[in-house]
C-alpha cells in the first residue's frame, strides 16, 4: 500500500497535480484524516479529498479513514472505501 501525507492545501494540490503513476498496477492508496479539522466530521474545504477526487480520477484505488468523518466522505467521495481502521 502507497501511503502519502499532505500538509496544508497547496502542498496537497502538488501531491495530486503530477500523478503519472500507473494505478493498474498499484494496490491501493491510504488517505488520512478525511475531516478539515481534527475530531471532527466537518469536510468542507478538506485538502485529502480534493487530493482523492483527482487520484480517483487517474484510476487510483483509494482506502479512507477519519474516525469521525468517514460517513460524510463516502457521501462526497462515492469511490473511496472507507476502512474502520487506518492499518
Amino acid at each position: 500500500m502507497l501511503v502519502a501525507i499532505a500538509v496544508g492545501w497547496e502542498s496537497a494540490l502538488r501531491l495530486a497535480a503530477p500523478v503519472a503513476i500507473d494505478f493498474t498496477q498499484a494496490t491501493a492508496i491510504a488517505v488520512l484524516g478525511l475531516a478539515f479539522k481534527p475530531n471532527s466530521d466537518d469536510i468542507r474545504d478538506s485538502p485529502a479529498l480534493d487530493v482523492a477526487e483527482r487520484l480517483l480520477a487517474a484510476g487510483a484505488e483509494l482506502r479512507g479513514h477519519d474516525p469521525a468523518a468517514m460517513a460524510n466522505a463516502e457521501r462526497r467521495v462515492p469511490g473511496m472505501t472507507c476502512c474502520a481502521s487506518p492499518i
